[in-house]
């Protein structure tokens, strides 16, 4: 059965984990139906390794955001009469290096625990019978954008002029890339960050999955994962402002 609307049932796939990931690049319902009493930690793993290959491969285009961000770094640090040593700075650049693979490979598992939390809090407002472990599950496989988002960082990588990044937000795909990341405040760039094509792709793949696995017409998915999203938005930047 193909894709439907309204929180139709829809048939499960009869593939393995590889299977149901690509599905849910081409029939995320489909992908969704397989996994309505299953879990998918399985799936975190595949799309956790595959993030870190991504990211290992093309080290060379990364750098250049890494490095864009660290040097503004020391430069507030140096505005603030914190200058940091050149020893030090070499330091903190290759430790940059490596808590950026680790943070990118454990995105997926963060995502899928954190946003899971979100579309459950959603859930109960929503009055859906979404459990916990359900929206983990959800909100797991909709963290396929994360390898994307290495690669679609990588790509700009590749053309854009490295003397020109300014930092990580250089490689948004969205509005914070518009915005000056020494001259905005942590708060707003957290803000925008969070407006990004690949991170909405996300959220109408929660949208699409709380509609299969709760089983509610397709708006209430939208409401779900929208708030979910919002709630996200809220507290990433309230992080930023406190840390």
């Amino acid at each position: 059965m193909s894709e439907t609307t309204e929180g139709a049932p829809v048939a499960a796939a009869k593939g393995n984990v590889l299977e149901e990931l690509v599905d849910m690049l081409v029939a995320p319902a489909r992908a969704f139906a397989a996994l309505r009493t299953r879990g998918a930690w399985p799936h975190v793993i595949i799309l956790s390794l595959l993030t870190l290959v991504v990211v290992v491969a093309l080290r060379g285009l990364l750098e250049p955001f890494l490095e864009a961000n660290m040097a503004l770094a020391m430069r507030q640090a140096a505005a603030k009469g914190q200058a940091v040593p050149p020893e030090a700075a070499r330091a903190m650049g290759s430790f940059a290096w490596w808590g950026f693979v680790f943070s990118s490979v454990f995105t997926v598992g963060l995502a899928a625990l954190l946003g899971g939390a979100a579309l459950w809090a959603a859930g109960l407002l929503f009055k859906v019978a979404l459990p916990f472990q359900r929206a983990v599950v959800i909100s797991a496989v909709a963290a396929v954008t994360v390898p994307f988002s290495m690669l679609a960082m990588a790509l700009q990588g590749a053309v854009l002029d490295p003397a020109a990044i300014r930092g990580l937000t250089d490689a948004s795909l969205g509005p914070a890339r518009f915005f000056d990341p020494a001259t905005t405040s942590p708060a707003l760039l957290a803000m925008v960050s969070r407006v990004d094509l690949l991170g909405l792709w996300a959220v109408v793949l929660q949208a699409i999955g709380v509609s299969v696995i709760a089983g509610v017409p397709r708006k209430t998915g939208w409401a779900v994962a929208g708030l979910a999203w919002a709630l996200s938005v809220i507290l990433g930047t309230m992080v930023s402002v406190l840390f």
